[in-house]
C-alpha cells in the first residue's frame, strides 16, 4: 500500500481507491496581476491560472490548480494552490496561499506545512510539468494555462511623497519567541488603500536583546516598502491596489553583553483594504 499526501491535510491515498475526487476550488482569474514591463518574458509566462491533475499510483487522478497571481522581475511569485476532494476518502477540497521562486524554467514553491515540496517546469509546448514530493513518494501532473480575465497592471508610485499633516500609522505585528534560533518568523501589516503609512517602531523584544537594524530584503509587488528612521518602516501602496501582498523584512537584534548580531527574516503579509 502506497501513501502520498497531495493536499495540505494529513490524508492517505489508498491503493484501492475507486471514487473520483471532486474538482479543486475554482481559481479566481481576477486575482492575477499582469507582470510589469521589467519582468523577463521567460519569467512572465508563468503568470496566470494553471489547471491539471496529479497522477497518483493506485488511484484516479486528483484535480488541482495553481493560480500564479504575481511575478516579480527577480522570479519571486505569489500564488494560490488548490486541490480537489473525495468524501469517501476524506479529502477536503481546499486552497492556500503559497509563494515560490523561478529558477531557469522551473517554479519551485516554498515547502508546504506538511513538509511536501512542489515544483512546476515549463515545457516547450507551453504546459507545466508538475512534481509533488513528500515522505519519499512522488506524484506527477501536467498543467495547462487557462484563459484569464483581462489583466491590468497596477500603476506603481515612483517615489514617496510625504503627506500634509500627520502621517497615518501602519499596524505591523510580528513575534519572535527565541532570538538566535528562529531564522524566519511570520508578520502582518494592515493598511488603507491609496494611503501611505509608517510604523514609528517595529515592536519590542526581551531585556537581553536590543534592536540593531531593519532592512527590506524582499520588496512587495504592489507598492513601496521603505525603512523609516532607525527602526521604522513605511508602506506606500500602488494607486488603486487592494488585496494581499507579501514582503520580507530582516530585523537584526543585538545580544546584550556579547554584542552578537542575530538577523531574523519577518515574512510579512500586507493587507491593503
Amino acid at each position: 500500500m502506497k501513501y502520498i499526501v497531495i493536499g495540505l491535510v494529513a490524508v492517505a491515498l489508498l491503493g484501492c481507491q475507486t471514487t473520483v475526487p471532486a474538482p479543486a476550488p475554482t481559481p479566481d482569474t481576477h486575482s492575477v496581476v499582469a507582470p510589469s514591463a521589467d519582468v523577463p518574458s521567460d519569467v512572465a509566462e508563468f503568470s496566470g491560472v494553471w489547471t491539471g491533475s496529479w497522477d497518483v499510483a493506485g488511484g484516479p487522478p486528483l484535480d488541482a490548480n495553481l493560480t500564479v497571481q504575481t511575478v516579480s522581475a527577480t522570479g519571486h511569485v505569489t500564488a494560490l494552490y488548490a486541490v480537489g476532494d473525495s468524501a469517501r476518502d476524506q479529502f477536503s477540497a481546499h486552497s492556500t496561499p503559497v509563494s515560490g521562486d523561478i529558477t531557469g524554467n522551473t517554479l519551485t514553491l516554498d515547502p508546504f506545512k506538511n513538509g511536501a515540496q512542489a515544483s512546476y517546469t515549463m515545457m516547450p509546448d507551453g504546459s507545466l510539468q508538475g512534481r509533488y514530493e513528500r515522505s519519499g513518494q512522488t506524484a506527477h501532473g501536467t498543467f495547462l494555462k487557462q484563459e484569464a480575465a483581462p489583466q491590468t497592471v497596477q500603476p506603481a508610485p515612483t517615489a514617496y511623497a510625504a503627506p500634509q499633516g500627520p502621517e497615518p500609522s501602519c499596524r505591523f505585528r510580528w513575534r519572535i519567541v527565541a532570538p538566535g534560533t528562529q531564522d524566519v518568523v511570520e508578520g502582518s501589516m494592515r493598511v488603507k488603500a491609496n494611503q501611505p503609512c509608517r510604523t514609528r517602531h517595529i515592536g519590542r523584544v526581551g531585556r537581553r536583546w536590543t534592536y540593531h537594524s531593519v532592512a527590506i530584503t524582499r520588496p512587495p509587488n504592489n507598492g513601496l516598502l521603505l525603512t523609516a528612521g532607525r527602526m521604522g518602516i513605511r508602506f506606500v501602496p500602488n494607486p488603486g491596489f487592494t488585496g494581499t501582498d507579501t514582503a520580507d523584512i530582516t530585523v537584526t537584534l543585538k545580544r546584550a553583553g556579547s554584542g552578537e548580531l542575530v538577523p531574523t527574516i519577518v515574512r510579512t503579509s500586507i493587507q491593503v483594504e
